[in-house]
């Protein structure tokens, strides 16, 4: 008779095989495990056990539940499994991410009798996948990526879904041809194969399509990179919509500014652009100027000058309105203000001048300081003939102010011609003359015609004396009435005679009144004038 095998403890039997597994996986990053249909661990084996401190004798023949209460997400899972659900997940327990994977065991009638299942610990992975992800959303620069054989977009940050208004999920069933307009795509379409090759980084300024089909310019560097096993490209996304519209804006003001202008490497002074202006001014059309220095095209006519001036605009960033001589096509040296200004663009340092002409400027400045010379010395001619005059002379503007008056008019009313600058007949002189003279101011001024007549002014020392007034207008450079001069002569001493006179003729009158005698008068005609 057969002796009966002795079977042993299922604990035991469930050690032995942890023995044998873990013998295997004792050093590999992972953890493997059985649970029967009621949960209780039969296996526990791998050195992330070690990891999360799980002895796997403390652990078997224990309820997996006991060992995590309190975790609903784990109690969830474990359920799942155990009611026949395959499935993979990520769980955190004990301070880790565990990728974990169940699948039950199935008896013979194929319901559920356990679960098999293993963990990866991944928390490091993830935590690198946080980081890079918060990077990827958090780029102000829009990002996206797409299969660089299908040119399909397969991820996009929300920078980018911003710059072209597409959501996420929109763009990712989009490639490359849906957001550029398509008489652009050729170009595009070259630019991004020769990104994936690596032969170029930048596709500088390409329109991009945006959702409401408006247009905006956008830098796009771009290199090849393997996601997920696949050859992809990554593409930043540069918005220089708004650099491109200042560029243009630049551009047409450049181009149709009157004054020469013209913008220079600054290393190596040569013209990279010149406008019409300056082709019109130099006598040099674009094709001869660009490429060529402007000392090789001798517009310097002093040694050095071109240096001396870039040095000062490197120092100070800009300058205004320097005074040099420029040597033009022709051969003719004019003279400008020369401007200019450093900025950097594409990693280069440019100047940019500009040249005003100055040269008709100076000849008409010349013209007129002669004119202004001729002027002075006419002015000073004629105070001295006025000064000279023995004849009371005034001025007056056409509101009747005085301007100013000659050397015989300040003796004979007191009054200089600063005194009287500014003022009106009715501040300087008694009110029955001011009327008249200012009446007589207006009437001359009305009808411009010479104007005499008859008056009287009081002197400095307060006596009236009888005068003849000549007045006339002068007028301006639109020949309009600007005022008038004026003089007078004294008569004074004429009416005393005239008034003797009329006195001695009315007593011989009386005289041949009272005779008794008959008496005539006869003139050297022999004409009798006069008689009793």
């Amino acid at each position: 008779m057969k002796k009966p095998v002795k079977r042993r403890p299922a604990k035991a039997r469930a050690l032995a095989k942890v023995t044998n597994v873990t013998q295997s996986v004792s050093n590999a990053p992972v953890m493997l495990f059985e649970l029967d249909s009621k949960g209780v661990i039969t296996l526990l084996a791998g050195g992330l056990t070690e990891k999360l401190g799980l002895r796997p004798e403390d652990a078997i023949g224990r309820n997996v539940l006991d060992l995590h209460k309190g975790n609903a997400r784990a109690e969830d899972l474990i359920g799942r499994a155990l009611a026949g659900e395959i499935f993979c997940t990520q769980i955190h327990i004990r301070g880790r991410t565990l990728e974990m994977c169940f699948s039950p065991r199935r008896g013979r009638q194929g319901r559920p009798t356990g679960i098999t299942g293993w963990a990866v610990d991944v928390t490091e992975r993830r935590q690198a996948d946080e980081r890079y992800r918060a990077i990827f959303d958090g780029a102000t620069e829009g990002i996206l990526v797409a299969d660089s054989q299908t040119r399909r977009f397969l991820y996009a940050n929300p920078a980018v879904c911003a710059l072209l208004g597409y959501s996420r999920d929109e763009l990712v069933c989009l490639g490359v041809g849906d957001i550029h307009p398509p008489e652009s795509l050729p170009k595009v379409v070259d630019y991004f194969e020769a990104q994936t090759r690596g032969e170029e980084r930048v596709a500088p300024e390409l329109p991009c399509r945006r959702k409401d089909g408006s247009i905006v310019f956008a830098d796009i560097k771009s290199g090849p990179a393997v996601i997920d096993g696949r050859p992809c490209t990554v593409g930043f996304f540069t918005d220089v919509t708004e650099r491109k519209s200042s560029e243009q804006k630049f551009s047409a003001a450049f181009d149709t500014s009157p004054l020469p202008m013209a913008i220079a490497e600054m290393e190596t002074a040569r013209l990279v652009a010149v406008n019409q202006a300056f082709s019109d001014w130099t006598g040099f059309p674009r094709e001869e100027a660009v490429g060529r220095t402007t000392t090789d095209m001798g517009i310097w006519p002093e040694p050095g000058q071109r240096d001396r001036l870039a040095a000062l605009a490197r120092a100070a960033g800009s300058f205004r309105d320097q005074p040099v001589r420029i040597r033009v096509k022709s051969g003719e040296v004019r003279e400008v203000n020369f401007s200019a200004s450093v900025f950097t663009a594409g990693g280069k340092d440019f100047l940019l001048t500009v040249t005003e002409d100055r040269t008709e400027a100076l000849r008409a400045k010349g013209s007129l300081e002669d004119a202004h010379l001729l002027l002075r010395n006419s002015l000073r001619f004629t105070e001295a003939l006025l000064s000279a005059v023995p004849t009371p002379v005034f001025y007056k503007d056409k509101a009747g102010r005085y301007l100013g008056c000659n050397r015989a008019f300040s003796d004979l009313m007191g009054v200089s011609s600063e005194d009287i600058k500014g003022k009106t007949v009715y501040e300087l002189w008694p009110s029955e003359h001011a009327k008249v003279y200012h009446e007589k101011d207006l009437e001359v001024m009305r009808h411009p015609v010479r104007q005499t007549y008859e008056f009287k002014v009081r002197d400095k020392d307060g006596k009236d004396r009888a005068v003849i007034y000549a007045k006339d207008v002068f007028r301006d450079e639109h020949d309009q009435v600007a005022g008038l001069v004026g003089a007078f002569l004294d008569i004074s001493e004429r009416k005393v005679a005239e008034e003797k006179a009329n006195q001695t003729l009315s007593l011989l009158q009386a005289t041949l009144e009272s005779t008794a005698d008959g008496i005539l008068v006869v003139g050297r005609e022999m004409r009798v004038t006069s008689y009793n």
